[in-house]
Order: C-alpha cells, then structure tokens, then sequence
C-alpha cells in the first residue's frame, strides 16, 4: 500500500511550482504518489505541470475548467483520487527539505494513535530566502523548541482555542481514514478558517506529533491568504475564525476569555478601526456578549479620549 498521497493544489504559482514539485520528488522517503489540481489558473502554471505528466510518480493531473473559488474544495477532491494511507497537502508555494517526509514518517511509526504529525517551518521570501523561522500561532507554556506527542483533545482546548496552531499545511501529514465526510461540507465554504477546523476534527481522533527541526518552507509573498485583503474579505476571515472559535466552545465547554483572542480583535481595529466592527451588525453577532462588551468598552474610551 501507498505509505503516503502528495496532494498539489496549485493557482497561479507558476513562478514556485517548479521548485515545490521538485523538492517532493527528491525526498529520501520514496514511498509516496503525487497528485497535482490546478484550479484554473491565468499564468503559465500548466506548461509546468505538464513537464512532469510522464514521471512515475505523478499519478494525476486534473485542471479545473472554472475556478472552485476554495482551495479546501480543491483538498476534498485530491484527497478522493489518493491512494495513500496518508496525506500531505503540499501547498503549491512552498518548498521541503528533502528528510520532511522520511523524518515525519518516523514519528508516525513510533506513535500508534497518531493521526497529524508535522514540523517546525522556515519562512522563505518570493526568491526562497530564509527569512526566520515561523511562530505565528506557538502560544502559551510551550516554546516548540523540543519533539513532542500529545492527545487531540488536550490540544484542541490548550492551544487549537487560542488560535490555529497548526499555520501551514505544507508542513503536516495527516492519516486519510479519520477525516469525516461532513467536514469537507463545513470547510468548503471557508476560505480562510477552513484549515484550523479541519485539524480540529482531524484531532478529535487520536493524537498528534511535532517535530522541532525546521523540515518546511513556508514562503510569504503577496498572494498568501495572510496578506491584507479588502475589507469585506478581512470580515470574512475574521466571522469565520469565530465558527471555529464556538465550534471547539460548544462541543468542549469551555468558558469565553477575552485574553485568548483580543489578537483577533486587535488586528481587526489595527487595520480598520472600531468604527467599522460597530457598523457591521451580522458580524458583532458571532461574537459572545462578553466580547462585544470588551469592543464597546474599547469604542467609549477611546471617544472619551
């Protein structure tokens, strides 16, 4: 059996893809397909991909006549066409060092409930340049520093509702037969949260391991979905991190606090000030009354001052 399916769900990345494919196909870990989705891409991403049609372990290539509009679309139907016991959505911007999967698959052989393993990421910039190593989301006690295992649950209340742990696809792998049906039908219609909700219910399944050696690339240019968007987008992310959000409150009875999500807020009111939250009604009624207290509270001292 097919230890682990390569999943490449590439738009417009014609300038990475080349590398991206590459440094799969040069792992020291062999026992693995690559399927590669384009959703429709404008730029010469096709002549790329087609220079790999004939490689061995190139199993698919299927191009999307009308874009999906949801690179989680995209996730669902690679993940449908694999084979392999395992999935890795090796996003089509980024790059791997040559051990990720090798070393990872180690991890996984020696934990028996494992269902998400992954690394510790480098940032690389538009002309692959290591540019520091990534932390955006590593939270509280834990400094990420060392290896480590832990149950799904404990996870998902310590760390997953502060915020999405997990910043980058490229860098994980997870196990096929764990994923629900019904997820795919939640995170289609994110664009921006669907990632941190899917490694929600991944983990609700069994435990996951981390790898502290820097094994992913993750690179920042304009196109990544972290970079600012139109208003109407940023309201978009932000109504969908609060799906998340009273997702793992409901199901795990956690008690709102508002010091482990002012970063929402805070970014928000950096970027578009509170005067835009207080104007968009559909928005302030995703959040706890407790939270639209603490932006009211914000909104009256600073008209007072």
């Amino acid at each position: 059996m097919l230890k682990v399916s390569v999943i490449i769900p590439n738009y417009n990345h014609s300038s990475y893809l080349k590398e991206r494919i590459d440094s799969i196909l040069n792992q020291t870990f062999q026992n693995f397909e690559v399927i590669i989705l384009d959703d429709c891409s404008t730029d010469n991403s096709k002549e790329i991909i087609e220079l790999y049609r004939d490689h061995t372990k190139v199993s698919h290539i299927v191009y999307n006549e009308k874009n999906s509009g949801s690179t989680f679309r995209q996730w669902k139907k690679g993940i449908d066409l694999s084979k392999g016991e395992w999935i890795w959505l090796a996003e089509s911007d980024d790059v791997a060092e040559q051990f990720f999967l090798e070393k990872l698959c180690v991890t996984i052989e020696n934990c028996k409930d494992v269902v998400l393993a992954y690394s510790a990421s480098n940032l690389i910039d538009e002309n692959s340049n290591k540019i520091g190593r990534l932390d955006w989301g590593y939270i509280g006690a834990r400094n990420w520093e060392n290896n480590y295992c832990e149950n799904g649950q404990i996870e998902i209340e310590n760390y997953l509702f502060y915020r999405n742990t997990l910043p980058n696809a490229s860098g994980i792998i997870f196990k096929k037969s764990k994923i629900q049906e019904e997820t795919y039908e939640i995170v289609s219609k994110m664009k921006y949260a669907g990632d941190w909700y899917f490694w929600v219910k991944l983990l609700e399944k069994g435990e996951l391991c981390f790898i502290s050696e820097e094994l992913n690339n993750f690179r920042q240019h304009q196109q990544t979905t972290r970079t600012t968007k139109s208003t109407k987008e940023e309201i978009r992310r932000f109504k969908e991190y609060f799906i998340v959000l009273n997702y793992i409150k409901n199901k795990y009875k956690i008690k709102w606090n508002i010091s482990y999500h002012h970063w929402i807020f805070d970014s928000f009111i950096t970027k578009y000030g509170l005067n835009q939250i207080f104007r968009k009604p559909e928005l302030l009624k995703n959040f706890p009354a407790i939270y639209n207290y603490y932006l009211l509270k914000k909104l009256i001292l600073k008209r007072i001052n």
